[in-house]
């Protein structure tokens, strides 16, 4: 009988977990699905949108971020704009994306043989149909990979008026050697790169390392562009190491970035870049365009960001040990209250690089205003006796390592193994 009864028991425990599981699971659901009756094709269009979190309880109008072969894609259009919206500080604004879905037999019809039609209802249904139903600010930007990458290109040559932004991932097929057939198409490129008219319009494309036969019709765009010396902003990039299929995901992630280049904080890459730029004069004149171009009028806002910008250039005086730039920019910024506004963990590195060069008493200056911030920090304590060792007053130093310890064991922050080696080694000094 014990075995039996063990065996039931069994099944009914596997029969409530299913139970349960199957009760709580939930569809893991991401935009909605729209089947668009469209009068020029003559069947229905899938539609895939998503509205990102701050859509709903706002008032706000919208990028559109349009999408060919939505059905590989739209996916990872979404996790994009997660990334460079909802993680850290903000890369580009928040948008709607649509995602247009073109399998089967449809993908080479309205893409290739009969394109012209399938950019009508782009034009007059899909794009109409978004802005009735949806807060959309009149930004639209248009992506594809190869076949409709192809149609990006086309689309900037018969209708360049209906999007700001073109990304083509391995676009094909574009004229030269390969598809000589293309010619027309290449000769309205041409035309339309000489218009200044066209220069607010950006085109991003790409190649993988070894795109065939993509690559002749890419190098063809490209040294058109190079040559015209095109009004229109544009980047090319061959992605080091992608694979022709992989091209759209680095495409996706890296246009989105360039063509919202202005919209992050500025940062630089080095010293030598921020002098290349035209330094303070430049920093005026990229926040005076980015605050033009996104609506950005919040004195706040100008202000937070002009700290990060602040911030970047004195730790990259710090790290290029600059020391002569470090001082002069310090006492630029002081003016707008920057140490104060600074991190504990910033600030306490530019009094340690003032020490570094034998100004311990600007390292103090610093340290002290910290100190009235952050009453309980031990790392403020211990670099306050770092600079009394400098300043030989070993008993003040002592002082200041010995409280560093005590605040790091009752309010543990991981460098209690530092000040207690810096408390022993002024210990044993003479």
């Amino acid at each position: 009988m014990k075995p039996k009864t063990g065996l039931i028991l069994l099944i009914f425990c596997f029969a409530c977990i299913n139970s349960f599981s199957q009760e709580n699971g939930a569809e893991n659901v991401v935009g909605k699905r729209h089947l668009l009756a469209s009068k020029i094709l003559d069947e229905n269009v899938e539609i895939k949108i998503y509205l990102p979190p701050g859509y709903k309880g706002s008032e706000a109008k919208y990028p559109v971020f349009y999408l060919l072969d939505g059905q590989w894609f739209f996916l990872h259009a979404v996790s994009s704009q997660i990334a460079y919206t909802q993680r850290g500080v903000p890369e580009t604004p928040e948008f709607i994306v649509v995602g247009i879905v073109t399998q089967g037999d449809r993908r080479e019809k309205w893409l290739l043989t009969d394109s012209r039609p399938f950019l009508e209802f782009i034009e007059r249904e899909l794009i109409s149909f978004v802005d009735k139903n949806f807060r959309t600010s009149g930004e639209r930007i248009l992506f594809g990979w190869e076949a409709s990458a192809g149609l990006v290109i086309g689309a900037l040559t018969q209708k360049n008026e209906l999007f700001d932004a073109y990304l083509a991932a391995s676009p094909t097929p574009l004229y030269g050697s390969y598809f000589p057939g293309y010619e027309k198409q290449y000769r309205a490129l041409e035309r339309l790169f000489s218009d200044e008219k066209q220069s607010d319009k950006f085109l991003y494309f790409t190649a993988a390392e070894n795109d065939y036969p993509a690559q002749y019709g890419i190098d063809k765009l490209r040294q058109l562009l190079e040559e015209k010396k095109s009004p229109i902003r544009w980047e090319y990039r061959k992605l080091k190491g992608a694979e022709h299929r992989e091209t759209a995901y680095g495409t996706i992630f890296r246009g989105l970035k360039s063509y919202y280049y202005n919209y992050p904080a500025l940062t630089f890459n080095s010293l030598a870049e921020f002098r290349e730029s035209g330094e303070m004069k430049y920093i005026d004149q990229y926040y005076r365009k980015r605050a033009d171009r996104f609506g950005f009028k919040d004195k706040a806002d100008l202000e937070k960001n002009l700290q990060m910008t602040r911030t970047n250039l004195m730790l990259l005086a710090v790290a290029e040990d600059d020391f002569r730039t470090f001082d002069l920019l310090i006492g630029k910024f002081e003016a707008d209250d920057f140490l104060n506004k600074s991190f504990l963990g910033h600030a306490n590195s530019y009094a340690q690089f003032y020490l570094k060069n034998k100004k311990p008493k600007k390292a103090l200056d610093i340290l002290n205003s910290l100190l009235k911030r952050f009453p309980a920090s031990a790392r403020i304590f211990n670099s306050l006796g770092d600079v009394y060792a400098t300043l030989n007053d070993k008993a003040k130093a002592l002082e200041y390592y010995k409280k560093a310890v005590a605040l790091s064991r009752e309010n543990p922050d991981g460098r209690i193994d530092e000040y207690e080696k810096d408390l022993k080694n002024l210990s044993l000094s003479n």
